[in-house]
């Protein structure tokens, strides 16, 4: 009997360090899962940031491009160099309504705004609509078009996205930096 004893004794010493090799393993193993799940995380919520920043990119883009097409009227659409806001502001002169409105569109402190004012009035954040929020944008006029370059973030680098939308009407007139 003591040989039984003996042999227990032996066998219980291989299960205890059995149970602590299967726990190690279940450890390390359960540490891996966790790591992939934190590194899946972290990189979704990167490329998620990054889509919606172009996202934002692509609408303020094509936000300007369309106001420039629909008000693509002869003399009516001026690059304003500072209009009060300390960026270059768009300028979109509407003579057809009894006031002679203005819609200004511009950038401020990482949004794109859009303005209606009525004539001499300088746009205001008061009277102004958010657009879209975006890094930084740029509007420069270049012979009869309008180039806009709208900076974005994608993987902490600084990206841009631009566009030149050329006009079919000649844009000539008053103050401003006339087209």
């Amino acid at each position: 009997m003591k040989r039984l004893n003996t042999k227990s004794a032996y066998s219980a010493g291989y299960n205890t360090i059995e149970m602590l090799l299967v726990m190690l393993l279940l450890a390390l193993f359960g540490f891996a899962i966790f790591s992939l799940i934190v590194s899946g995380t972290q990189t979704y919520a990167r490329i998620n940031d990054t889509r919606s920043n172009q996202e934002n990119a692509r609408t303020a883009i094509s936000y300007v491009e369309i106001r420039l097409r629909q008000n693509d009227v002869e003399g009516q659409i001026y690059v304003t160099p500072d209009a009060g806001m300390g960026n270059t502001a768009l300028e979109i002169r509407n003579p057809f309504v009894e006031d002679d409105m203005r819609t200004w569109i511009f950038f401020h402190e990482g949004t794109l705004y859009e303005c209606i004012t009525s004539y001499g009035d300088p746009p205001s954040l008061e009277l102004s609509l958010p657009i879209v929020e975006v890094d930084g944008m740029s509007i420069e006029a270049e012979g009869n078009s309008v180039r806009v370059d709208v900076r974005y973030s994608a993987n902490e680098e600084e990206r841009h996205m631009r566009t030149r939308v050329t006009l079919r009407t000649p844009q000539t007139g008053l103050g401003g930096e006339a087209l």
